[in-house]
């Protein structure tokens, strides 16, 4: 009763620091332990992954998002040079001036 009150074992004779036992090893194995192919459903997205991605079909087709081609093209075309035409035509000014 004194070993259990005092949070040690009750067998005198066990050894707390005794040499630890290797249950598994850190070797990766080639071989998997079990070799179970995945579940066909596993495979198959579920009932709330399919709305999500009907949401966003509907929401590509539509235009309110834009694909990573789209908007790296969008950004290409806006990192060049930006000018702005002050008059409606270049010859505008001269010709108002002449």
């Amino acid at each position: 009763m004194k070993r259990i009150v005092a949070g040690r074992n009750t067998d005198d004779q066990y050894d707390d620091y005794q040499p630890w036992i290797e249950w598994f090893t850190s070797e990766v194995e080639k071989m998997p332990i079990r070799n179970i192919t995945d579940q066909k459903r596993s495979l198959l997205p579920s009932k709330s992954e399919k709305l999500k991605i009907h949401g966003l079909v509907h929401a590509l087709k539509m235009g309110w998002i834009k694909t990573r081609a789209k908007v790296e093209k969008q950004a290409a075309l806006n990192k060049g040079p930006k000018f702005y035409m002050v008059w409606d035509t270049d010859q505008g000014r001269n010709a108002s001036h002449s």
